[in-house]
């Protein structure tokens, strides 16, 4: 399989598209997929590392174009051409490459659903990466990675139906190294010594300065600062000048170790956008600064949720708004405490691997349950964590399992389906249909926890039953309030909550 990526870097642009491009490529490359990466802006240190890591390279070349006055996209000047000149570009490479890219992932505020469709006739499916939601988009599937409190509603009238949205942190972009640190987390200091700075690849407003200004004014020479920049930043000689001589302050390029350096800090100070998410993955207490408009929506949301201290955009910032901020972060062990915990909830740093699943699809098959079943279904659903979560959680004896199995399986109503991976049995999925509405519910195999089939078994399980049922029109599911891992299977499944259910048992007196 072949997988395309068409995406920039600059200054004006910033890192993060490209960043995040890369790191879903590298765990597409580690399960075998070839990549390219389609540029026509990146920085010396990127387009190295796309080699290092490697990714083949194409840089569009082209002579710019005026922009399309033909319903121009707000960032439409980011492109350096127009949408119509580059979408003919990329199609005339991946032809003269002789290629047919099983998917075509592009991560651009500049193009839309028009640049999409000319694609369209190189390509098998187009994967759309965005977070605006101020423009159109062709694309079987949409990932919008930052948080939001409704996000399928920004984008609806701005996708086809058919278009599987994927929303929401649970599908940030991050490197392996993030859900690793993550893991490995030690407990953090109760007397914060640490602070670790990193304001982006690029850094066009000098937002560092601002920071190292705050972190002066506390007069507190006791602290180690660790500032992260990288080769592409301006200001790095200017920087170095004004604080190099600070105690305790050291200034470090193109580090590739940022999660390790984020799981040693005590507090963290930086951009929004995937940097913002990597702070909250590895839970580090943080104050967040946007540096660009597009990072605004999120860090509010994320503000507002106590995971983080927004300090707001950073063309208002001043060194006092950051001093201040930061002494009642080292005063308060309570709020530095509460950030980690709400931090930690949010992201687990696996997204990519949920994307990257959904886009080559498992070697997953449904097959109808049968009386040979019997046994191993009696030991699966009396495993103990399913029980935690199924039912009224009691041990079902063998004589009531076989009757309810025998009536199951001749009731033409009810459909248990087994998955299968590779021939072995990993998950069961059972519909109960009334009319044309069904009741799904599902559980795993024991020992296939962790793996991500969850949602991969109700999708297939779905496609299975609307070729088999087609009368079914929706499908619900109760879920435990307790049951975190269930409730978020069936919303990446595309299930919505409705309301909720309350039982309560009576104690009949003698």
């Amino acid at each position: 399989m072949i997988v395309a990526f068409r995406a920039d870097a600059s200054p004006e642009i910033g890192t993060g598209h490209l960043m995040r491009c890369l790191t879903l490529a590298n765990v597409l490359r580690a399960r075998g997929t070839d990549t390219l990466f389609i540029c026509r802006q990146i920085p010396v240190f990127l387009e190295a590392q796309i080699q290092r890591q490697k990714h083949r390279l194409a840089m569009l070349v082209r002579a710019a174009q005026p922009l399309d006055q033909d319903r121009p996209v707000k960032h439409a000047g980011w492109l350096g051409t127009s949408w119509r000149a580059d979408a003919e570009e990329t199609l005339d490479l991946i032809t003269r490459l002789g290629l047919t890219p099983e998917w075509l992932v592009v991560d651009h505020y500049a193009l839309d659903t028009r640049w999409e469709r000319v694609l369209r006739s190189v390509t098998g499916r187009i994967l759309a990466i965005d977070d605006l939601a101020d423009r159109d988009h062709d694309c079987e599937i949409l990932v919008d990675q930052n948080p939001h409190a409704v996000p399928e509603r920004r984008y609806s009238g701005k996708i086809a139906k058919s278009c599987r949205l994927l929303l929401g942190p649970r599908y940030a972009l991050l490197r392996p190294e993030f859900a690793k640190a993550r893991a490995e987390m030690t407990v953090r200091s109760e007397v914060p010594q640490r602070i670790l700075v990193f304001m982006g690849g690029i850094d066009a407003a000098n937002a560092t300065r601002m920071v190292l200004l705050g972190i002066v004014a506390l007069h507190r020479p006791d602290l180690v600062v660790d500032v992260v920049a990288t080769a592409s930043n301006s200001h790095v000689g200017a920087l170095k000048a004004e604080f190099g001589s600070l105690p305790g302050l050291t200034l470090s390029l193109d580090v590739q170790d940022i999660a390790h350096r984020l799981a040693l800090a005590d507090i963290a100070i930086g951009a929004g956008g995937s940097a913002m998410l990597e702070r909250t993955c590895v839970g580090v207490p943080s104050l967040t600064i946007a540096i660009a408009e597009n990072q605004e929506p999120g860090a509010e949301a994320l503000g507002a949720r106590g995971i983080t201290l927004y300090l707001g955009r950073a063309a208002d910032l001043d060194a006092i708004a950051v001093r201040d901020a930061l002494s009642v972060m080292l005063r308060s062990r309570t709020l530095r405490r509460s950030l980690m915990e709400c931090s930690a909830a949010l992201v687990d740093g696996r997204g990519a691997e949920r994307i990257a699943q959904l886009m080559l699809g498992r070697s997953l098959a449904l097959r109808l349950a049968d009386a040979d079943d019997s046994k191993n279904v009696f030991e699966w659903r009396n495993d103990e964590r399913t029980r935690k979560y199924s039912g009224d959680g009691d041990f079902i004896s063998r004589e009531h399992h076989e009757r309810w199995f025998t009536a199951m399986l001749i009731d033409s109503a009810r459909k248990m389906l087994i998955a299968e991976e590779s021939g072995v049995p990993v998950g069961v999925v059972r519909y109960d249909i009334a009319g044309d509405k069904a009741e799904v519910s599902i559980y795993l195999v024991p020992g296939n926890s962790g793996r991500g089939l969850g949602e991969s078994i109700l999708v297939a399980g779905e496609a299975w039953l609307s070729r088999a049922c087609p009368d079914v029109r929706e499908i619900g599911a109760m879920v435990r309030r307790e049951n975190a891992a269930s409730l978020r299977i069936f919303e990446s499944a595309g299930f919505e909550p409705h309301s909720t259910v309350f039982s309560k048992r009576v104690s009949v007196n003698a």
